[in-house]
């Protein structure tokens, strides 16, 4: 009889802890206080009735879902399902946080394509796979539409010339709008041209500003007459009547190709050099007979010496001459040549490249890989100290992707390596882009590179590191660089690792670890010790460095 007795003394407690556990087990809270009056409580789960964590301001403040991807939740466990004891509606009102991006749930419909978030089950049927997933955020899961307030076709402003019979060549609008919500929008379709026929208009990709902007159609076709041409704009939910006006027809001219000169008469050579050539110094001009009627300016590039391009003076017949500019670089001696059409004739000219040039401290280099000339220092740095040396001087100013000035100066980046006032209200929205935008930073004839320029810069030329750090932040070292060398040319080009100001507050990370230097479509390229990778993304608030290349 004592040993039953001793049994129950031992076997009551945990009865009694298992009643009350059960008695209680609605509510679960944090580090549980008694709380005597759930029982009777409206909510299930009552977390704020918890006195002692409600002081504190870290410890029991969420709820923290799982997480769950939709496309592999196949079925709903826990059968049976629909009796009183075990989930009586179905799941109906089952909520949980989704990683899915696109796709379908695996069990019951989905209301639109899955997106990342919070998703809950309407299931208002009698079976457990009829219910409907819905997003608590639909619109997260619906891009917006691009929307403007107006469009203004009476300001569009227009590069190039329309002429009767001719090939549009170079011919593009830009449409100012209103209004605009910040939206990407893709190309458009060719609209067609009423009154002058024979043309067409077509949107090219882009994001609105938020706020005013403009649009760039590109105009191709022949004008089969001379007048107006409309085309009927629409766009963002506007529409307008975008007129262009087409020159009358010529006659074509008669070209002397054997009557070329080149100028400066005196000394035609062009020195082999790193500095870009600017238009006026050399050209080349033709004599042509008969014709009448404009003629629009075209450029061409050069063959056997490359770099260089011709780019015909937009004139009138009636001068019987064409004049032909020579920009761009030299990267080698020899000759170089340019083919170039004119109502309808083939006409070739040469110049020729002397050695001779290769200043000590070019503002400008081409690289193997591309004709294109890159700035030789970042923007901002001092450009008075040799490109291809050891200095804080070059490290330059940092940027917020899009903005068309400096979130630090090069003298503020050195004096402050912490966290900067203000750092993240945000401004107006701007945007970077090829062709270049208004709020490029770089200066004229240069623009912001994109990716691809980034990428033919590292696969095409040798890499050599320097003064990389073992260490984050070391934020007193500019001895680190990445430099890129071109064995056609013997050209280097050399980029400090400049670190980057954080997005969050401004504050200095990576110098002499990472060299981060923007793109154009608002991601960078990451030079590290081990790889130069174009294509890393990043929030557009950091402060990064920027180097130029030619358009």
């Amino acid at each position: 009889m004592k040993n039953k007795f001793i049994n129950l003394e031992k076997i009551l407690p945990i009865v009694f802890v298992l009643l009350v556990s059960c008695f209680y087990g609605q509510v679960r809270i944090s580090n549980s206080i008694l709380n005597t009056v759930a029982p009777n409580s409206s909510a299930f789960i009552d977390a704020s009735s918890n006195p002692e964590y409600n002081l504190s301001t870290n410890v029991g403040k969420g709820l923290l879902y799982p997480r769950t991807d939709l496309t592999t939740f196949t079925a709903f466990s826990g059968l049976p399902v629909g009796i009183p004891n075990s989930y009586p509606t179905y799941y109906d009102g089952f909520m949980l946080f989704n990683t899915a991006t696109s796709g379908v749930a695996g069990v019951g419909a989905t209301d639109g394509t899955l997106c990342r978030g919070f998703w809950y089950y309407d299931n208002p049927s009698s079976s457990v796979t009829g219910g409907t997933w819905r997003p608590f955020r639909p619109d997260l899961c619906s891009p917006t539409n691009p929307i403007v307030t107006a469009l203004n076709c009476s300001g569009a402003t227009v590069t190039g010339t329309l002429t009767q019979g001719a090939a549009a060549s170079g011919v593009s609008v830009q449409v100012p709008y209103t209004g605009g919500n910040g939206e990407a929008y893709s190309a458009g379709t060719a609209i067609p041209s009423t009154g002058v026929t024979g043309l067409t208009a077509t949107l090219q990709a882009g994001t609105l500003a938020n706020g005013n902007g403009t649009l760039t159609y590109t105009i191709s076709g022949t004008p089969a007459t001379s007048g107006t041409a409309h085309f009927a704009i629409s766009f963002g939910g506007q529409s307008c009547d975008l007129q262009l006006t087409a020159g009358g027809g010529s006659s074509p001219a008669t070209l002397n190709c054997s009557g070329v000169l080149q100028y400066p008469i005196a000394n035609p050579d062009i020195t082999q050099s790193l500095t870009f050539l600017p238009a006026g110094t050399y050209y080349t001009t033709i004599p042509f007979t008969g014709g009448t009627g404009t003629y629009p300016s075209v450029s061409f590039p050069s063959t056997g010496v490359t770099g260089l391009q011709a780019t015909l003076r937009a004139g009138d017949r009636n001068n019987h001459l064409l004049v032909f500019d020579i920009t761009g670089q030299t990267i080698a001696t020899g000759i170089a040549t340019f083919t170039f059409i004119f109502d309808g004739q083939i006409c070739t000219f040469t110049r020729n490249i002397v050695s001779g040039g290769n200043p000590v401290n070019p503002n400008e280099v081409i690289m193997c890989g591309s004709s294109k000339a890159w700035m030789t220092r970042n923007l901002g740095a001092d450009t008075s100290i040799d490109p291809n040396s050891i200095s804080a001087g070059l490290h330059g100013d940092k940027y917020k992707w899009g903005q068309p000035t400096p979130a630090v100066t090069q003298a503020q980046d050195q004096s402050n390596f912490g966290a900067i006032p203000g750092w993240n209200q945000s401004g107006p929205y701007q945007t970077w882009g090829t062709p270049k935008s208004p709020t490029d930073p770089c200066p004229a004839g240069f623009k912001v590179p994109t990716s691809t320029d980034y990428a033919i810069l590292r696969d095409n030329n040798t890499i050599t590191r320097t003064g990389f750090s073992n260490f984050i932040n070391d934020n007193m070292n500019y001895g680190a660089v990445i430099r890129f060398y071109c064995s056609a040319t013997n050209n280097t080009l050399q980029f400090p690792i400049s670190g980057m100001r954080a997005g969050s507050d401004g504050s200095l990370q990576f110098r002499a670890y990472n060299g981060m230097y923007w793109n154009s479509e608002s991601g960078y390229t990451n030079m590290s010790a081990t790889n130069v990778t174009p294509g890393t993304q990043g929030s557009t608030s950091f402060g990064l460095s920027v180097r130029c290349i030619r358009e």
